[in-house]
């Protein structure tokens, strides 16, 4: 979106210039949308890209307990509270609470047993819906 209005931009604005720095970007489909740029290429090391998926990153810091507060309130209380209104109650009324994780701090000594492992991704897809924590709070 912001290109469009840039591309915009640029037709009415001549005196604008515009510097666009990248080490993703497919230069073919940038040249295309913006015909007659300049392009200045810089060599440089490359590093190799690798995929995490969540749960590959919820078993790594599970393994540090003082990076196990980074988990959030989901995974903390994965397995430990089975009635989702009550979780996110206690995640929208204890968001301030000083042990990082909604008053859930108890259960972040637990092994991240398969079973926690998918409620707590569960749980965490449940607090990352648009509406939140406050629709179920009276």
């Amino acid at each position: 979106f912001v290109l469009i209005v840039l591309k915009q931009l640029l037709k009415e604005r001549k005196d604008l210039r515009l510097v666009l720095m990248s080490a993703t970007l497919q230069l073919s489909v940038f040249q295309e949308f913006f015909p007659g740029c300049a392009t200045v290429e810089i060599p440089g090391r490359t590093f190799p890209v690798h995929r995490l998926y969540l749960e590959e990153v919820v078993a790594t810091l599970h393994k540090t307990p003082q990076f196990r507060p980074f988990l959030g309130p989901a995974f903390a209380a994965a397995g430990n509270e089975p009635d989702e209104k009550n979780f996110k109650r206690q995640v929208a009324t204890q968001e301030r609470d000083p042990d990082q994780v909604c008053g859930y701090g108890w259960a972040l000594q637990q092994p991240m047993t398969r079973e926690r492992l998918k409620d707590g991704c569960y749980k965490h897809d449940v607090l990352q819906q648009g509406k939140g924590t406050s629709f179920d709070i009276p």
